[in-house]
């Protein structure tokens, strides 16, 4: 994951990239700067391992998912959400649960809203262990459930740079009763939701919106295969 202005690169690797600060080989997150050429071990835990990462648009937050307990608060080794300042090196456990995973973050530009998807009962609404999707705001520190359902999965988040609109893909018939995979797009000041795709038998992937909000993309194909590109 790349920062807006291309200085700050993120990544997880079980390598050894700073010598002797990896040497047991857990999979760590690393800040690459374009600028230094440096390199900056994010996480370091002897059990468990970090990955996912992603950053903000101004390079100072960095959101992922980890089965280390980086705080003290994570002694059960659950994959949780985390988030780290790319400057003072603080990590802050997002979520906290005793079963159930929680993973792939999106973040908005200031680092403030990370979306995700999760299979934990974060809220007492989803009791069930279904895979649903899930924001944390920092101003509130509060951990929002946008989705709940019994059957399907809600998956693949992304979040445009205000932390305004959440794309994702579903099948869990959540909008207008389909289940194929589909696209939806959440609102998080007003919490409306919206499936944007078409509703034809197709399997969805890859939600991608654009920094200004105003656009979605989308990979989709049907049962003969063909794949398409939709822009919404």
């Amino acid at each position: 994951s790349i920062s807006s202005d291309g200085a700050k690169v993120v990544f997880s690797s079980p390598g050894d990239s700073l010598p002797g600060s990896n040497s047991d080989g857990g999979l760590e997150v690393y800040l690459y700067s374009v600028d230094t050429t440096q390199y900056v071990q994010l996480t370091e835990a002897d059990a468990g391992d970090s990955s996912q990462p992603v950053i903000s648009g101004d390079g100072q937050w960095v959101a992922f998912a980890s089965t280390a307990d980086l705080t003290g608060n994570n002694s059960d080794g659950n994959r949780e959400i985390f988030r780290i300042h790319t400057d003072t090196l603080v990590v802050e456990q997002i979520t906290d649960s005793p079963n159930g995973a929680s993973q792939l973050p999106a973040i908005d530009a200031d680092g403030s809203r990370i979306a995700f998807e999760s299979t934990a009962d974060l809220t007492g609404d989803n009791a069930d262990g279904s895979t649903e999707m899930f924001f944390y705001d920092a101003d509130t520190q509060d951990v929002v459930q946008i989705t709940s359902s019994t059957i399907g999965t809600s998956n693949f988040p992304s979040l445009d740079d205000g932390g305004v609109w959440i794309a994702f893909t579903s099948n869990a018939a959540l909008v207008t009763g389909s289940t194929a995979t589909e696209v939806l797009l959440y609102e998080v000041e007003s919490g409306a939701l919206e499936q944007i795709s078409l509703g034809v038998a197709a399997t969805r992937m890859a939600p991608s919106v654009s920094a200004n909000g105003e656009r979605v993309s989308y990979i989709g194909f049907t049962d003969s295969l063909a794949l398409t590109l939709t822009v919404h």
